[in-house]
C-alpha cells in the first residue's frame, strides 16, 4: 500500500490521524472491475447517549492514550485532561471485517470500542435492512460525543421539477426572499437567539475573571476553571446548532416546491466582512452554509442551481422596465421607478434573479 501511494499507482485515502487507507470501490478501480451502482454516498452525523457515557469516554480515552504511548507521546494524558486538541474528531474507523460497523436501531458497533448507544434512535439505517456503513469518525463538542458514519443509500432522484424556476435574494434584515413571495426571517433577530447571547457575554466575562485571578495567583481551582469553560462551550454549540437547524429547514421547504431550476447571487462575504458595523451580522447569517447545502439538495433532487454574476445589479433593475437606478441606497428598503413600479427592494432582485440570463451553473 505505501508503495503504491508513493510510486502514484494508486492514491491512496488519509485518517486525520494521517494513516493511509483504500477504499473498496478503489481496489475495485485498480483491478478494472467495472461495477453497476445506482446508490449514492451519505453522511449521517448522531449522539452518543449519555447512558454509560462515562465508559465510553473511558474506552475511548484509553485506546488513544495506548497509541500515543506507541508512537511515544508522552503529553496525551494532559491534552485529553485539559480537552485540547486540534481537531475534534477523537477517532477515526473504517469497516473492514464483516463484523465491523454492524448497526442497530439504538446503536452502533464500532472497532475497538465496541456496541455503543445512540440517543437518537432509527437516524442510522439498520445493518438487518441491507444498508452498510463503509466508515466513520467518533467527535467530540462541548463536552458531548457525536458519531458520523458514511453510508450508502439508493440514489432517488426526482425526474420531473415542472414548476417554475425561483430566485432567492439574500440578506440582512430577512435571511432569504423568495421570488413565489416566501419570506424567511432572520433567525439571530428571534428572542431565542439574543437571550442566549445575552447569557453567553456573562459566562464569557466570568471565564475572563477566572483566568485573570488565576494569572494573579489568587486561589482559582482547575475544576471550577473547565467547569466554566464547558460552559461557554454548551452556549456556543446550543446557538451553532439553532442556526444549523434553521438552514436547514429553509432549504428543505424551498426543494419541496419542486422548481425547475433556482438561481442566487455570488455574495462577496469577505468583502462585507469588511465593514466592521456588518461583520457580526454578516458571519451569523452563514450565508456560503447555506450556498454549499443547497447546492447539495439541489444536486440530489435534480434541480438546476444557477449561480448569477457578483456584479448583476440585481437590487438596482427595476423588473418591470429593465430601468438601472444608480442612485439606490443601502437605506432605500422600498423599490420606485420612474415607470410608477412600487415594490419591496429584496423581493424586486429575487424577481430579477429568477429572470437572469447570464449565470453560471454551480
Amino acid at each position: 500500500m505505501q508503495r503504491w501511494d508513493r510510486e502514484g499507482i494508486l492514491k491512496a485515502n488519509r485518517t486525520p490521524t494521517d494513516r493511509r487507507y483504500y477504499t473498496y470501490d478503489q481496489y475495485l478501480q485498480f483491478k478494472g472491475i467495472h461495477t453497476e451502482n445506482n446508490n449514492r454516498q451519505m453522511v449521517i452525523y448522531t449522539r452518543v447517549s449519555t447512558r454509560n457515557l462515562h465508559v465510553f469516554s473511558c474506552r475511548l480515552y484509553g485506546l488513544r492514550k495506548y497509541k500515543k504511548q506507541i508512537e511515544g507521546d508522552g503529553e496525551i494524558a494532559k491534552e485529553l485532561q485539559d480537552g485540547k486538541g486540534k481537531s475534534d474528531v477523537k477517532m477515526y474507523f473504517v469497516k473492514n471485517n464483516p463484523k465491523d460497523c454492524r448497526c442497530e436501531r439504538h446503536r452502533i458497533n464500532i472497532p475497538s470500542l465496541g456496541w455503543v448507544r445512540i440517543k437518537e434512535k432509527g437516524y442510522i439505517p439498520t445493518t438487518k435492512d441491507g444498508y452498510v456503513v463503509k466508515s466513520g469518525t467518533v467527535s467530540m463538542k462541548a463536552d458531548r460525543y457525536y458519531v458520523s458514519v458514511l453510508i450508502e443509500i439508493p440514489n432517488n432522484k426526482i425526474a420531473n421539477n415542472s414548476n417554475k424556476g425561483i430566485g432567492i435574494d439574500l440578506g440582512l434584515k430577512d435571511f432569504a426572499i423568495v421570488s413565489n413571495g416566501k419570506t424567511y426571517k432572520n433567525i439571530n433577530r428571534s428572542t431565542r437567539i439574543k437571550k442566549l447571547e445575552k447569557q453567553l457575554i456573562r459566562e464569557q466575562r466570568s471565564l475572563s475573571r477566572k483566568y485573570e485571578n488565576l494569572k494573579k495567583g489568587e486561589s482559582t481551582q482547575r475544576a471550577n476553571l473547565q467547569k466554566q469553560k464547558r460552559k461557554v462551550q454548551k452556549l456556543h454549540h446550543k446557538i451553532d446548532n439553532i442556526r444549523t437547524d434553521y438552514i436547514n429547514k429553509t432549504i428543505a421547504e424551498i426543494v419541496k416546491t419542486k422548481p425547475s431550476y433556482i438561481t442566487i447571487e455570488n455574495l462577496n462575504v469577505s468583502g462585507m466582512m469588511k465593514n466592521r458595523h456588518l461583520s457580526k451580522t454578516v458571519a451569523s447569517q452563514r450565508f456560503y452554509e447555506f450556498k454549499v447545502k443547497l447546492q447539495a439538495k439541489c444536486k440530489e433532487n435534480g434541480i438546476e442551481l444557477r449561480v448569477a454574476d457578483r456584479w448583476y445589479p440585481s437590487s438596482k433593475i427595476c423588473h418591470c422596465c429593465g430601468m438601472i437606478k444608480k442612485d439606490l441606497k443601502l437605506s432605500d428598503r422600498i423599490f420606485k421607478c420612474s415607470c410608477g413600479y412600487v415594490e419591496d427592494r429584496d423581493f424586486n432582485a429575487a424577481l430579477n434573479l429568477r429572470d437572469v440570463t447570464t449565470y453560471e451553473i454551480a
